[in-house]
């Protein structure tokens, strides 16, 4: 992931809307996102747990003197969420 190929996939996404061959979704409401997510059962982090992941680093840079202590896989993150959620589970 870098600028190059950020480059080619805005390039790719606005040669699609030029040709007409964007994709164009049969649902719109976000709500039916989560539903399927749901569905599926797929683990997904919402805004709210995106705002509280932030403030857990930035604590965790706290801690170590540090502006932000970010967390470097995806299962520590989860594992972050759920414990932040037990501490607090009115949030």
């Amino acid at each position: 992931t870098n600028r190059a190929d950020a480059v080619e996939s805005v390039n790719s996404m606005l040669a699609d809307v030029e040709n007409g061959t964007f994709w164009s979704p049969t649902v719109t409401d976000p709500a039916a996102m989560v539903d399927l997510l749901k569905e599926r059962h797929v683990r997904y982090v919402t805004w709210a747990d995106w705002l509280r992941l932030d403030q857990l680093e930035l604590e965790r840079g706290q801690q170590s003197g540090r502006p932000r202590r970010k967390f470097t896989t995806i299962e520590a993150m989860l594992e972050a969420l759920d414990e932040a959620k037990k501490a607090a589970p009115g949030d």
